[in-house]
């Protein structure tokens, strides 16, 4: 329906018709006004969830790197480690071998 259609209707009521349509159409403006706040609300905080979910997946992403790095770092010195352990023993069996 139209605007004027409507105003047409309007007019050819009673008063008290008007008055309650009037404030029927008030309220549901008010209504249609908060519902539409709400959609904005509830999509920015959407958006909001989406951009703290990327930034934690990728400073998950860069743990994970930094963590494989220590981890390559660690194995290096137990290898290390090892080898100084093999030497010590070595050392160790020549002394009792001289010291006898």
């Amino acid at each position: 329906m139209e605007v004027t259609t409507i105003l047409d209707v309007l007019k050819s009521t009673s008063g008290d018709l008007t008055a309650v349509a009037l404030i029927l159409f008030v309220v549901f403006s008010f209504y249609l006004k908060r519902n539409d706040t709400d959609i904005a609300n509830v999509t920015s905080i959407g958006k909001l969830q989406t951009e703290q979910l990327s930034t934690l997946i990728s400073q998950n992403i860069q743990l994970a790197e930094e963590l494989h790095a220590v981890r390559k770092e660690l194995t290096e010195a137990y290898k290390i480690i090892d080898d100084m352990r093999d030497r010590i023993t070595e050392l160790e069996e020549v002394l009792k071998r001289k010291s006898t």
